[in-house]
Order: C-alpha cells, then sequence, then structure tokens
C-alpha cells in the first residue's frame, strides 16, 4: 500500500471516530434524559442505547429470536414477558453446534449469542426486563425487526388476521 493511501485510510478512521464520538454526544444532549425501551429481534437495540450512552432498558440486548418466534412473542407480549425463561438444550430450527445458551418463554426461543452461559443470560434478561417494567407507558416502546433469521412479509401477515 502506497503512501498516500495509508494517509487516506488513517485520516478516514480518525474521522470516524471524530464524527461517531460528536454526533453520539449531540444526540445524547438531544434525547435530553428521555426514557425509552427498545423490542428488537437482534442486537440492533444494543447498538441504539450504546449510541446513546444509556443504560440497557430491554432484555432484548446480545440476542436473536428467529422471524416466527419474534412476531408471535410481539402478538401476545405481555403474556410472553410474564414467562419464566426456561433453557433448552436443542432448538426447533435446526442448528447444529450451537455454542450458546437457548431458552423459550413458553413456545418461544430465545438464542442468548453473546452470552457464556445460562446462568449470565438468566440474570442480564431477569434484571432488565425489571427495568423495561418500570417504564408503563408503551408510547415510549419501539418495536424493531428486520428480515434476517427467517424474518419475512408474510409471517407477519399470519399473524395479524
Amino acid at each position: 500500500m502506497n503512501i498516500f493511501r495509508q494517509l487516506y485510510v488513517f485520516i478516514r478512521r480518525k474521522f470516524r471516530v471524530i464524527f461517531k464520538s460528536y454526533y453520539s454526544k449531540k444526540d445524547s444532549k438531544l434525547l435530553n434524559g428521555k426514557n425509552f425501551v427498545i423490542i428488537s429481534n437482534n442486537c440492533w437495540g444494543g447498538e441504539v442505547y450504546h449510541w446513546f450512552k444509556k443504560e440497557y432498558n430491554t432484555p432484548f440486548i446480545g440476542l436473536f429470536i428467529y422471524g416466527p418466534c419474534y412476531i408471535k412473542l410481539l402478538s401476545n407480549f405481555k403474556k410472553y414477558m410474564s414467562q419464566e425463561l426456561e433453557f433448552v438444550e436443542i432448538t426447533k430450527y435446526d442448528e447444529l453446534g450451537i455454542k450458546y445458551p437457548i431458552a423459550k418463554l413458553d413456545d418461544i426461543e430465545i438464542h442468548f449469542l453473546h452470552y457464556k452461559d445460562e446462568e449470565e443470560a438468566k440474570e442480564k434478561w431477569k434484571r432488565r426486563t425489571n427495568r423495561m417494567l418500570e417504564e408503563s407507558n408503551i408510547d415510549k416502546y419501539f418495536f424493531k425487526i428486520c428480515d434476517i433469521d427467517l424474518g419475512s412479509e408474510s409471517i407477519s401477515v399470519s399473524y395479524t388476521h
């Protein structure tokens, strides 16, 4: 790599760090300490909390939920969130060699991808669920889904009828 290319890459990386830091602080200031809860089927919510430098007000951090289970969870959110986690060894999604904890809320599977063991997953789930439930204003809840992990428009339609 020539010197100009190296300099370009170096400046671009530094600019990204400065840009992210500046706008993250600016956005946090605009938020003005307002509380919010993100319910997400993957790690996206954690990135938002990180951007705003906010404590996680949701148990949906460091995990993912397959699309069909996530839509089912959202279709009766209060019911499922009142359930206790039950850890299982096998997923219904035909994956082999999983090296992270999997739990169920009734018939909903939660894949704790970024957790080392069941104890850590359970402890953080309970603590963050309690924090989430402190926010009773549903207008401060933001629900997000993406189409990876078997998410699609067809599953959302099947649960709305």
